[in-house]
């Protein structure tokens, strides 16, 4: 069973017209025409006024998270991108992101359990990631699916080299599959990000905005800008870092 897994490499390209590389390619470059972009994006907005921020309100219930990786805890650039708290989306298969620096050249090993029974439901080695850059494993390639209202955890683990007495670097994430909203339901692609945000469903906004990224190449500045947002506060500071670099590349200092 082959499942979907991709990387964002930490090189920004200018954004053209080449024809897409691939359904799991987050790096995709898909022809962009005025008549499909979102509007008001800043390549449209007048020069005064700013584009809209991402709010994100997290879910006042749940137990305290359990992410622990590189990124918060010091232990080098490998981080689950998971708020510090239980986050909810909408889909029983939703793709989970994280993130590593390059040069880290070790095997990957992704982990999806039930809380309550502890029971194992998908484990992967996957290969190593040595350029670096946010990645994903896409649960829909799978037979997983999560039910409604149960919470569970997923990890990644950055094996150590072989012959050293290395630990293993594990960063964990929490999560829980939650009724879509009616706002969410009916939002369209470009509004979906900041609707999952203000409803407090972290991973589908993440998506979102990551789904964004890959159909409008020409506004790639203003999305890295938005998921920068997202990521930020869910205290994933260095990886909110990470996408910014991504926009001033692409398109200098932006708002």
């Amino acid at each position: 069973m082959l499942l979907a897994w991709t990387a964002v490499l930490p090189a920004a390209q200018p954004p053209t017209t080449t024809a897409d590389e691939g359904p799991s390619s987050q790096g995709n470059r898909a022809i962009s025409t005025q008549a499909d972009r979102p509007p008001a994006l800043p390549s449209t907005r007048p020069a005064t006024q700013r584009p809209p921020l991402l709010i994100y309100r997290p879910p006042n219930r749940g137990a305290p998270g359990a992410r622990v990786g590189g990124g918060t805890r010091g232990l080098g650039g490998f981080t689950a991108l998971a708020p510090p708290h239980l986050a909810f989306t909408t889909s029983p298969q939703p793709r989970l992101y994280w993130f590593s620096e390059p040069g880290l050249r070790r095997p990957i090993r992704f982990l999806l359990v039930e809380e309550n029974t502890g029971k194992r439901l998908l484990e992967r080695r996957l290969p190593p990631e040595p350029a670096g850059g946010i990645h994903f494993l896409d649960l829909s390639a799978s037979q997983v699916r999560l039910l409604p209202g149960r919470d569970y955890q997923w990890s990644v683990t950055l094996e150590p080299a072989p012959h050293h007495r290395q630990r293993p670097l594990v960063s964990r994430g929490r999560i829980r599959v939650v009724p879509e909203p009616a706002a969410l339901a009916r939002a369209q692609d470009w509004q979906r990000p900041f609707q999952a945000a203000a409803k407090g469903i972290w991973y589908d906004a993440l998506e979102a905005l990551s789904n964004l990224l890959q159909r409008y190449p020409a506004d790639a500045a203003h999305w890295h800008l938005r998921r920068a947002e997202l990521l930020e506060q869910g205290g994933l500071i260095a990886v909110a870092a990470f996408d910014r670099e991504q926009a001033a590349a692409l398109e200098g200092p932006v708002p």
